[in-house]
């Protein structure tokens, strides 16, 4: 799944897959059970759900709230972050 250029806020509930976001300007909420995620040039408020999901993110105002477990996170250029491991 590819996304770019979303002028308002942005949701996207998915199972199994790839994700790529950029240039959303609203807020963005994110529930993904496995798979990848990556998001660059988010302005809104990013919540992500993925508990088995690997995670880059960078150039993100933020805030951002992130719920995952062991896998990787990669954040790079991001506002204030809250983030929920669960093991």
């Amino acid at each position: 799944m590819d996304i770019d250029n979303v002028g308002l806020d942005c949701q996207i509930d998915s199972r199994n897959s790839a994700i790529k976001l950029s240039r959303i300007k609203g807020d963005t909420l994110i529930a993904q059970r496995h798979g990848s995620l990556e998001l660059e040039d988010l302005e809104g408020r990013l919540d992500i759900d993925a508990p088995h999901s690997q995670i880059y993110a960078k150039a993100i105002v933020g805030p951002l709230v992130i719920e995952n477990s062991y896998e990787k996170m990669t954040l790079i250029d991001v506002g204030s972050c809250i983030l929920h491991g669960n093991n």
